[in-house]
């Protein structure tokens, strides 16, 4: 009996480290995500990228419902919804100023004729 307990222990012991250590990969994988993401963001940001940038919205939207699928911890799915709402804002923002550009150039176009 008692070898089959120990065994037991063993096993849940194993198990356990396996989970934490996915859990921390998890975790390394959702932070580089992140980050390769703002810093796509800014180099679309800073030319006229507006189709990367709702890209990488659409897979920060993606990699939010896998994770929710698959039950992973609050404080990931949180730095996912702020990485995702940060890439909204950006968004909005870049769609601002193309329209902003598209405008003045149909106002320049008019004044010339």
């Amino acid at each position: 009996m008692k070898d089959g307990t120990e065994k037991m222990a063993i096993l849940l012991a194993v198990q356990k480290k396996v989970l934490h250590d996915l859990d921390q990969m998890t975790s390394s994988a959702t932070d580089d995500l992140a980050g390769q993401v703002e810093r796509f963001a800014h180099l679309s940001l800073s030319g006229g990228f507006s189709t990367r940038v709702e890209s990488a919205v659409r897979l920060l939207e993606y990699w939010y419902l896998f994770l929710k699928s698959e039950d992973v911890g609050q404080d990931h799915l949180q730095r996912v919804t702020e990485s995702l709402d940060n890439m909204r804002r950006k968004r909005e923002i870049l769609q601002m100023v193309e329209e902003n550009a598209r405008k003045e150039r149909v106002g320049i176009g008019n004044q010339v004729n």
